[in-house]
């Protein structure tokens, strides 16, 4: 997937008609069998109905076909060919779950291939050093080795005065050893270890049974329709500094060769300099530091991103995915040491980002990288870990600003293959076939698809660059109570100039000193050119170190008149030496400011390119993409990325004068819009909403202040309150706490099946986490026994009971066994349906009495039924109509588990002839749709939460309003009573003491206040 070439003017038919490599493909997880073709064939299907363009094949928690074995490439090549069918592109992923490198457990259990770690630890005082140990070469190498010991002294404040070199056999207080450590045999990795992946053999190894075996399945040579496969999260043994230099253990990451490495890099003892990587000594530059993460980080890139890269490059396919840890320089110092350096081996460099949060130092690494290299953009890998009850609007606000900084490619976490057992668990939702709403979800996917047919034509336009810091905080990493304070200012200030830049919109890219001298090709008419980018000014932030090349980058561009601003402290190191006066020197003319967001952002006023403004010019939550056309047209995208609020009046500047005309992402038409010229500025109008957007073309030319006027909306009244409303599915009642005995065993007081199951699995020494396909034995069967009470007001006629493995299990009502035969399923063919009788109004007993061992565990289950359900705190009650609900929460109206979607109907009067909107303000929802008189009005997924219905007569109107629900109410975390949670994984319904809670925590559902009638008139 190449980068666009500069078009000579924007290209509308491919913003009406954006293709399959621009819009979503969600990590398709592969967690059950599958050797069941045609369901692979209809969830592809099901995806494409989406709007999504392929699928990346990714093998999760809960595979049971072997992991790369022929069955594996079995359904490799049939999900392949049913892709291509559809226009859709198949996507590879290289891993059994994650992280990248261990091959499934191919090569992880070879103990040369495994991830080393440097561990440096006070000794034994009773124990006598022992002799180092070098026996790398050893087929049964050890796996704990002793490399160097020392006695240390440190002052009173923890910083080290003396190292002196302990020998064999002495003993001390004061002696603390280093010992290499590999990693030993763990589930999580299939039985073996993980990589490392600072060694080019262990990444041959993963190359050749991965990325050899997928060559080899399609015949030697991948597809055009194949264009990349994806790597998760790959890293180094993780670096963890002292909390307290006099105790603990200090972690870094380790290959066997490193000394000799690191010797002939720069001609010094890696052994010897260990001390000085543990403790810091005052007033000193802690030069060996820097030289340590300088070279592990090139080993690490070297041997991974640079190698796999440079097969994928050979092989006709990129290689995308994203690195362990990018945001803060702590923790890419913790697990990669440099997130930048590894970007180069990448053709789609890619981020992670989780829980709806906002890191815009990732996204700005990535987008830097890319830009500079000539990529076709970035990849995302967004919406995993938000809960079943994640919204449109979140998936478009959390999609639209990423897209702002550069993300074109979007990868949905996650889309489920089957949802038993643990898989349901899987960082939920399921953005899929799974859920309510899936074919509504056409109206996302198009809007990112245009949105992505717009940003990746031409190229991006961007005036400054700033350092990246990260080396300075080389020398900072020592312990927490030498070096805490003085990193963590060096982190703040990282975080707090990236979010001063972007929301002030003050658009730049970050330098990555380590491979400026590669990209470089010097200053050419006052712009420093760093690969596919050339900047006019460049920034140096506040940083403690700085490397030779870049200053002389720097001195180049101001002796060619080009902007070098240094705000707060001038680096005081020069390649993590000592060197003021150098620094001082080079940086002379430089413009100085003091850190201070006011004074930084005076300084970039001349680079400035996009002002966006609201009101009397108050700061708007907004981001911006400005890309530049070589016929000097211009797009501009902007989005505001607010959660809630009203709508905010704008004006947008853009430098230069162009015509705008605004692009409608439903539809790919363009309109033009009024706008003025002043001072070199063009200036337009945009209302901004939470999770709005604007996409406009900008063309050199003269300003048109035509346009229709903006309409108005007039509150007329609420609706009446619906004369029906109609479920799409049955109502439910959650079986989720059960009393349970084991065996022939006395019974176990009631509780949540997932306390059940914990007591299990410490029972029985149960692995935490194990792939079904690696279980040989799950070992001894034990029989499980479920009691459900259930409480009916009421006969409930015709129940069903939906629970997982039926077949398998024995069911009873009120002691009498059930004879139903399964029949169909309820959401997921894991559910499978039993028709129970009928329950008269009083107390029953549901008792379920199947096996258990380390491959099936207990689950909650479900009573489908048509009846009213009501809490009272831990009662439940099941019985009697469903009400028509009033306006407000269906939770409290009979409906607390219904996982499903509603229709009110109502009608609607209206006075007087005139054009209507109707306005949802509170949807419990993901969205709604509304029809008037049958006529579909379109969904209502974001502010202003308003649909208009057009021109309707006096009179009486049918109404019709469906809420697409979700399904956190059945299967979420409704136990999790911990304050602040938003880790909705595995984890979330694990909680326990405070944290749980045995009645259950509901959230929203239906329409929760009356929708509002409106008036359209003339602005």
């Amino acid at each position: 997937m190449p980068a666009t070439a500069s078009a000579s003017a924007l290209d509308h038919d491919l913003i009406r008609n954006p293709p399959a490599r621009l819009r979503g493909t969600p990590f398709w997880s592969w967690n059950h069998d599958l050797s069941d073709h045609q369901r692979l064939r209809d969830q592809i299907d099901a995806l494409g109905d989406m709007g999504m363009g392929g699928v990346h094949l990714h093998s999760r928690m809960g595979l049971q076909t072997a992991y790369l074995s022929d069955e594996w490439f079995d359904a490799v090549r049939v999900s392949h060919e049913h892709c291509r069918s559809r226009g859709m592109l198949t996507w590879l992923y290289d891993e059994d779950t994650w992280p990248s490198g261990f091959a499934g457990g191919l090569v992880g259990r070879e103990l040369r291939y495994r991830q080393r770690t440097l561990c440096v630890r006070r000794h034994d005082s009773d124990a006598p050093v022992p002799e180092p140990v070098d026996d790398t070469d050893s087929d049964a190498m050890p796996l704990r080795r002793h490399l160097a010991s020392w006695r240390i002294e440190l002052d009173a404040d923890g910083y080290l005065l003396a190292a002196t070199p302990a020998e064999a056999g002495a003993h001390g207080a004061d002696i603390w050893s280093a010992w290499i450590e590999i990693s030993p045999d763990n589930s999580r990795y299939n039985g073996g270890g993980y990589l490392d992946a600072l060694n080019p053999a262990a990444v041959d190894a993963f190359i050749s049974c991965t990325h050899e075996r997928y060559l080899a399945a399609f015949g030697g040579s991948f597809p055009d329709d194949v264009p990349a496969i994806f790597t998760d999260e790959p890293q180094y043994a993780r670096h963890r500094p002292l909390a307290d230099p006099r105790t603990g253990v200090a972690r870094f990451p380790w290959t066997d060769d490193l000394p000799t490495s690191y010797h002939e890099r720069f001609g010094a003892d890696l052994i010897a300099d260990i001390p000085d990587l543990v403790w810091s000594r005052r007033e000193a530059v802690q030069g060996a530091r820097w030289r340590f993460f300088d070279h592990v980080t090139e080993r690490f890139v070297c041997a991974f991103a640079d190698r796999i890269g440079t097969w994928c490059e050979q092989h006709g396919i990129a290689l995308t995915g994203h690195m362990m840890q990018e945001p803060s320089l702590r923790s890419q110092i913790g697990d990669i040491g440099e997130a930048m350096r590894h970007y180069r081996g990448f053709q789609i460099p890619g981020i992670d980002m989780l829980c709806d949060q906002e890191e815009f130092t990732t996204a700005k690494q990535a987008a830097s990288a890319a830009r500079q290299d000539g990529r076709a953009g970035v990849l995302s890998e967004l919406y995993g870990v938000t809960d079943w009850d994640f919204p449109f609007a979140g998936h478009k606000r959390q999609g639209d600003w990423q897209a702002a900084l550069g993300v074109t490619v979007r990868v949905h976490h996650l889309t489920w293959l089957s949802m038993a057992g643990d898989a349901k668990r899987d960082y939920p939702a399921s953005i899929g076939p799974h859920m309510p709403w899936c074919h509504e979800y056409p109206v996302i996917e198009d809007h990112f698809a245009r949105v992505g047919a717009a940003l990746t034509q031409g190229q991006a336009r961007v005036r400054l660059a700033v350092v990246h810091p990260i080396e300075g905080a080389w020398l900072q990493c020592g312990p927490q109570a030498t070096d805490g304070i003085a990193f963590n200012e060096l982190d703040d200030s990282f975080q707090n100039l990236t979010r001063w830049l972007v929301d002030q919109h003050v658009d730049f890219d970050f330098i990555c000193e380590s491979r400026l001298p590669e990209q470089s090709h010097g200053v050419v008419d006052g712009r420093l050119q760093i690969g596919a980018m050339a900047y006019d000014a460049v920034l140096v932030p506040n940083m403690r170190s700085i490397r030779s090349t870049t200053l002389a980058a720097l001195s180049s561009l101001q002796q060619a008149g080009g902007g070098v601003v240094v705000a707060g402290e001038l680096p005081q190191a020069v390649d993590g030496v000592s060197n003021a006066q150098a620094v001082d020197q080079a940086l002379r003319a430089a413009l100085r400011v003091p850190w201070s967001q006011s004074a930084i952002l005076a300084a970039c006023e001349t680079w400035r390119e996009v002002a966006i403004r609201a009101g009397a010019g108050e700061h708007t939550e907004s981001l911006y993409q400005l890309r530049e056309l070589g016929t000097g047209e211009r797009v501009l995208f902007a989005c505001d990325r607010r959660r809630s609020g009203g709508a905010l009046a704008c004006s947008v500047r853009v430098r230069g004068e162009f015509s705008v005309a605004g692009i409608d992402t439903a539809s790919g038409e363009s309109q033009a819009l009024p706008c003025q010229h002043s001072d070199g500025w063009t200036t337009f109008a945009w209302t901004a909403e939470p999770s709005g957007h604007c996409l406009v073309h900008l063309q050199p030319g003269s300003a048109s202040d035509d346009g229709a006027p903006a309409p108005c909306y007039q509150v007329v009244q609420d609706c009446p309150r619906p004369q029906a409303c109609e479920r799409d599915e049955a109502n439910v009642l959650l079986l989720d706490r059960a009393e349970w005995a084991l065996n022939d065993e006395p019974w176990q007081p009631r509780c949540d099946v997932m306390i059940t199951h914990r007591a299990l699995v410490q029972r029985f020494a149960w692995p935490s986490w194990c792939q079904p396909w690696t279980v040989s034995d799950a070992g001894p069967v034990q029989r499980l026994r479920l009691r459900f009470p259930i409480e009916c007001s009421a006969t409930v006629v015709a129940p069903r009971l939906a629970l997982e493995r039926a077949a398998e299990t024995t069911i009873r009502i009120d002691g009498v066994a059930v004879t139903a035969a399964p029949a169909g399923y309820w959401v997921d063919p894991c559910f499978s349906l039993v028709a129970l009788p009928d329950l008269a109004p009083g107390q029953h007993v549901i008792e379920l009495d199947g096996p258990v061992d380390a491959l099936r565990r207990p689950e909650w289950c479900y009573l489908l039924h048509d009846s009213a359900v009501r809490c009272l705190g831990e009662r439940v009650e099941v019985g009697g109509a469903i009400p028509v609900p009033a306006w407000g929460d269906l939770c409290q109206q009979g409906l607390p588990n219904y996982a499903g979607n509603v229709t009110y109907r109502l009608e609607l009067p209206i006075a007087e002839d005139g054009s209507y909107a109707l306005r949802l303000p509170r949807i419990g929802g993901a969205l709604a749709r509304v029809w008037c008189d049958e006529r579909d009005c379109g969904p209502v997924h974001r502010a202003p939460w308003r649909c208009e219905l057009d021109e309707l007569s006096a009179g009486s109107h049918a109404i019709a309003i469906t809420v697409f629900g979700h399904r956190r109410n059945a299967f979420g975390a409704v136990h999790n009573d911990e304050p602040g949670f938003n880790w909705w994984g595995p984890r979330a319904w694990h909680v326990q003491g405070d944290g749980h809670r045995d009645a259950w925590i509901l959230r929203p559902t239906g329409l929760l206040r009356a929708p509002i009638l409106e008036r359209i008139t003339a602005g």
